[in-house]
Formats: structure tokens, C-alpha cells, sequence
């Protein structure tokens, strides 16, 4: 495995080749479902393509790139699949969401992600990471996966 450190803007980055799927808490299944995004205030729902999906969130791509709210509701029909999500990142027209609500083994609503709700505007440390990581990512000119992020909470 390649590891190298950067410093980006006072944060240690280190880019690491190594696949999402091994550092995810849940393991998500590659689809091509059709998929609509709701937004409030339109009466039309943005068209998008379901990458992959998980009991936590999903991967969509959109035919066009469409600036989207930090949360919508997110129809996948062939499913009957209906839930709120929040964005984690973005890449253009590629956007990974988290599920408010994770899904049990039948697709049905279960607890809340992670086990706990945070207000939208104080979003979750794993959301902000996984925004920077993004961000930082398109920086360098790199794939996302390469980029690992650690973070120390202080007291």
C-alpha cells in the first residue's frame, strides 16, 4: 500500500491507495436504478442514476450538473424507496449521500444514521471530513479514494 503525507493548509493529508470498500462501515452494492431528487419549491424531480447503495446511503449521478441543497428526499421507484438524505460530498455530477434514516435488511427505515440526528446547521464531524476530503482531492488533482483524513478531538 503507498502512503504519502502533504501538508494542505495546516492539515496533514495523507493520499493512500487503498478502496473505499475497506473503509466503510457498511458495504454498498453497485446499481444503475433510476432515481429522482425532490427539491423543495419544484414541481419536477431532478432525474438521476442510483451508482450504488447501501443500508447508510448512496452514490447518484446526475445527467447535468445541478446545484443541490445540503438535504432533499430521494425517490428510487423500482425499490419503493422514499427517504431523506444529506449530502457527504460532492464531485461535479456525482454526489454521495448519507440516508437520515439508515435502511434494515428489508430497505425499510430503522434508526436514525449512525444513531443519533444532528441539526442541519451543525452537520456531523464524518460529513465535514468527507466534504474536505473532496474538496482536497479535486486540489491535488487526485482520486478521492486517495485521500484518508484523521481527525483529533480536543477537550
Amino acid at each position: 500500500m503507498f502512503n504519502a503525507t502533504r501538508r494542505l493548509a495546516g492539515f496533514a493529508v495523507t493520499l493512500q491507495e487503498a478502496s473505499m470498500d475497506q473503509r466503510r462501515a457498511s458495504t454498498r452494492l453497485r446499481t444503475l436504478l433510476e432515481g429522482h431528487v425532490l427539491l423543495a419549491g419544484r414541481l419536477s424531480p431532478v432525474e438521476c442514476t442510483v451508482r450504488d447503495i447501501s443500508d447508510r446511503g448512496a452514490r447518484i449521478t446526475l445527467a447535468h450538473s445541478v446545484p443541490l441543497p445540503p438535504e432533499f428526499e430521494l425517490q428510487i421507484p423500482k425499490k419503493k424507496l422514499s427517504r431523506q438524505v444529506r449530502i457527504v460530498w460532492s464531485n461535479e455530477k456525482s454526489h454521495g449521500l448519507m440516508f437520515m434514516e439508515e435502511l434494515d435488511a428489508s430497505g425499510s427505515a430503522d434508526a436514525p444514521a449512525g444513531g443519533r440526528t444532528a441539526a442541519p446547521e451543525a452537520p456531523e464531524v464524518p460529513g465535514v471530513l468527507a466534504a474536505a476530503r473532496a474538496r482536497i482531492a479535486q486540489h491535488l488533482g487526485v482520486p478521492v479514494d486517495a485521500v484518508r483524513l484523521e481527525a483529533e478531538m480536543g477537550r
